[in-house]
């Protein structure tokens, strides 16, 4: 069975952000992954083995990251976990030209974000963001992790968390994007075409589950 590494890269934020909904998203996603995966949780406020990381990174086939949107970036505590783990012969190794020595390349990644803002705001042209996407807001995380090697799945974005949550969406939302991603489709495998000046890497199939996700939301 394939193993799955899930990082909670929240942090607690009184009165705004107490990691409640980020401790159900990464819980929810884990009990969907459980029949496929063997599943791994980092909660990375409540500290972390740097050299137990690593080994969960080599370990691992996917890696999930999720992280609440502070200031248009992924969290603090998430930024230092991977200054920290990150590591130079175990990631990547130098390499000309600049980008093409991580060591990672059978890995797949994907960011699961929290907003403030709604889904709108990121698609309004003529808004604040300029119809900016979430992964082209966090251009400097995918570039971290794909200087390793790993290439991208779809990332999922959860909108409006602070002043109209609401958990009912939420779940469905997590739950049709991982069928999405690992239903028994052969259509429907992983895509990992979003690298900056990489070729697409279509055997990412490998990563197919088999079994049904959305099973259990339809009895």
């Amino acid at each position: 069975m394939k193993k799955a590494l899930i990082i909670n890269g929240s942090e607690k934020r009184r009165p705004m952000a107490e990691g409640r909904l980020a401790h159900y998203v990464t819980r929810l996603i884990a009990e969907k992954l459980g029949n496929n995966f063997n599943v791994s949780i980092t909660d990375v406020a409540e500290g972390y083995d740097i050299e137990g990381e690593r080994k969960k990174f080599l370990d691992a086939d996917i890696i999930i990251y999720h992280t609440p949107i502070f200031w248009f970036n992924v969290s603090s505590v998430l930024k230092k976990y991977i200054d920290d783990v990150f590591a130079g012969g175990v990631f990547f190794i130098g390499r000309q030209p600049y980008g093409s020595g991580g060591l990672f390349t059978d890995k797949v990644y994907m960011i699961s974000t929290t907003w403030n803002a709604q889904s709108s705001d990121l698609s309004d042209k003529h808004g604040f963001l300029g119809g900016r996407t979430a992964d082209q807001i966090l251009l400097p995380f995918h570039l971290a992790n794909q200087y390793t090697g790993m290439r991208p799945l779809k990332t999922l974005s959860l909108h409006d968390v602070v002043h109209n949550p609401n958990i009912i969406e939420y779940k469905k939302k997590v739950t049709d994007h991982l069928i999405s991603l690992f239903q028994r489709n052969d259509e429907a495998r992983p895509k990992a075409d979003m690298r900056v000046g990489v070729k697409k890497t279509p055997d990412s199939s490998v990563f197919l589950c088999n079994t049904d996700l959305g099973a259990r939301e339809r009895t």
